[in-house]
């Protein structure tokens, strides 16, 4: 895999082949079998490994890196070789490729394995409703969705929000990380 960074002049005398590149920015590209160079076509420049040299192609590294955590950013010189910069995943990244959605049950027995009972979290629902902290609508959303559902959504809003009540209630300390690590290791729907 190779890459250039694009002169002016090759733009000049090869305008199809470079049309939509930018002059001074490095782009993967693999050598063409023909160019034009100093008004002069060249055949076979795909084989010419010190001619793209002498016009600025450079192998393409691939660098190693966390793809967890990290992505590839922009292609840089490295010396002899193109790189590509390293950089960190940002937080909305990171969320992106948590999975949404998962199987109720399975989150039941993960949230159990951290402290919080089904019986916990019924209880929290209805000390929410007694001490009206959430309305009669809201309860009954919350004890059919707790007692009946198939698939828990990550980002549920009666859960996630009677979370810390139900952590005062239980003496735990569940966090929205420890419902992320749930549905990030959960085998999904």
């Amino acid at each position: 895999m190779k890459a250039i960074k694009i002169t002016q002049e090759l733009k000049d005398e090869n305008p199809k082949l470079f049309a939509n590149m930018q002059v001074g920015q490095i782009y993967r590209f693999n050598p063409p079998k023909k160019i034009v160079i100093e008004d002069y076509v060249v055949h076979g420049f795909d084989k010419n490994d010190d001619l793209q040299n002498e016009v600025g192609f450079k192998n393409l590294i691939i660098p190693e890196y966390d793809q967890s955590t990290e992505k590839l950013g922009e292609i840089i010189e490295d010396g002899e070789n193109y790189t590509y910069e390293v950089m960190p995943l940002t937080d909305e990244e990171l969320d992106a490729r948590i999975p949404n959605e998962m199987r109720f049950l399975q989150f039941k027995i993960e949230l159990n394995r951290l402290g919080l009972s089904d019986q916990n979290i019924k209880d929290t629902i209805n000390y929410a409703l007694e001490n009206n902290l959430i309305d009669e609508q809201t309860h009954y959303e919350a004890m059919l969705k707790w007692n009946q559902a198939t698939d828990m959504m990550r980002k549920d809003p009666v859960i996630l929000e009677l979370l810390p009540l139900a952590n005062q209630l239980n003496n735990t300390n569940v966090t929205i990380e420890d419902i992320n690590d749930i549905f990030r290791n959960s085998t999904g729907v």
